[in-house]
C-alpha cells in the first residue's frame, strides 16, 4: 500500500553528530493508517542532500511508532532505497542559448542559460540533445565552464565535453572532496569550440537535461523546448591588404617594408 503525506504536515530538522551534519523529518499522520513492512511512504517537496542527484545518503534510518509513541519498527538502510522518482522541470532563460551560430565561423563561443529545479552533482553532467543533426562540429578539447548567477552558488570544478552527431555532454569533476553540489538556481554554461559547416542552417530545437554521473536524469526541459538559431548572413572575418611599400635602400643593405591593411 502507499500512504502519501505533504511536507506541510512534517517537521524537518538537522543536527550535528561527530562533526557531521545530519538531517531528518518527523511526520505525524492526520488520520489512522495501516503500516507494515511492505508499506511505501511517499514524502514530497523536501530539499535534502542526496548522492549523485537521485539518492539519499547511505546509512539512512527510518522508523515509525503507533499513536501512543511506542516504536513499531526501526530500519537501517545501508543502501538507501529513498530515491527521486520523477525528473524536475528545468527552465530555460529565453531560448536557452546565445548568440546565434554564425555561418562558417570556427571555434565559436555560446552560452546555455537555464534555471534548475534540483541541485547538480559536482560530478554530474549536462546533456543537450538536438531534434535533428545540426550543421556544426564540436571541438571537445576546447573549454567549458558552469557559472552561477549568484557567486555563492559557484563551485570550483573542471569541465569536459563529449559529443555525438546529435548531442553534446558536459561532464563536471573536482579533486577537492570538500566541494559540494551546485545548488538549485540560475546558471550559464559557457562552451567554446563550435564550428559551423558553411551551409545555410535553419532553427534547430533541443532538450537540455541535468544528469548524475551515471547519466540518470535529474532535471529536464520539455522535449525539444530549446531553440538554436543560426546567422546565415554572417561574414567570415578577413584581412584586406591595400598596399605594400618598400623603402629605397642600397644593394645588400637591410630596409623596412610597410604593409597597409584593413581588418
Amino acid at each position: 500500500m502507499e500512504n502519501s503525506i505533504k511536507s506541510t504536515q512534517c517537521i524537518p530538522y538537522q543536527y550535528i553528530a561527530s562533526g557531521i551534519t545530519r538531517y531528518g523529518f518527523y511526520c505525524p499522520f492526520t488520520k489512522k493508517v495501516s503500516l507494515s513492512l511492505g508499506s511505501t511512504l511517499v514524502a514530497s517537496k523536501f530539499l535534502y542532500p542526496y548522492i549523485n542527484g537521485r539518492k539519499m545518503p547511505d546509512l539512512t534510518y527510518s522508523s515509525w511508532s503507533n499513536d501512543t509513541g511506542v516504536m513499531v519498527s526501526f530500519l537501517k538502510q545501508d543502501n538507501s532505497a529513498m530515491q527521486l522518482t520523477s525528473t524536475g522541470l528545468l527552465t530555460l532563460v529565453g531560448d536557452g542559448i546565445t548568440p546565434a551560430i554564425a555561418k562558417a565561423f570556427k571555434n565559436q563561443m555560446v552560452t546555455w542559460n537555464f534555471v534548475t529545479k534540483n541541485p547538480i552533482p559536482i560530478n554530474g553532467q549536462i546533456k543537450v540533445t538536438f531534434q535533428v543533426v545540426p550543421s556544426i562540429s564540436i571541438n571537445t578539447m576546447s573549454i567549458c565552464k558552469l557559472k552561477a548567477n549568484l557567486s555563492a552558488n559557484d563551485r570550483t570544478h573542471s569541465c569536459s565535453m563529449s559529443s555525438t552527431s546529435s548531442s553534446i555532454t558536459f561532464s563536471f569533476s573536482t579533486s577537492d572532496p570538500t566541494v559540494s553540489n551546485f545548488p538549485t538556481g540560475n546558471y550559464s554554461l559557457f562552451q567554446y569550440g563550435i564550428t559551423q559547416s558553411g551551409v545555410d542552417s535553419n532553427l534547430i530545437k533541443y532538450t537540455l537535461e541535468t544528469q548524475t554521473s551515471t547519466s540518470i536524469p535529474i532535471d529536464s526541459t520539455s522535449d525539444f523546448q530549446g531553440k538554436m538559431y543560426f546567422n546565415n548572413l554572417a561574414t567570415v572575418p578577413s584581412i584586406l591588404v591595400s598596399s605594400i611599400t618598400f623603402n629605397s635602400t642600397s644593394v645588400g643593405f637591410r630596409g623596412n617594408v610597410i604593409f597597409s591593411f584593413t581588418i
